[in-house]
């Protein structure tokens, strides 16, 4: 990735308070949702009451 605030290639994105601080402007705006942590309750785990095999 290439900011041009930084002038340089490869610049490390995990302790980058402008790429921060772009993404909370857009999850403000509302055109970003954050992402949520996986559930059970909207998306349940599949039953297991049948049993499958191949001979």
């Amino acid at each position: 990735m290439y900011w041009e605030y930084h002038q340089s290639k490869g610049h490390d994105t995990d302790d980058c308070f402008c790429l921060r601080h772009m993404i909370q402007d857009l999850i403000d705006q509302g055109k970003l949702i954050p992402p949520t942590k996986p559930s059970t309750k909207t998306n349940p785990l599949p039953s297991h009451n049948t049993i499958s095999a191949i001979f």
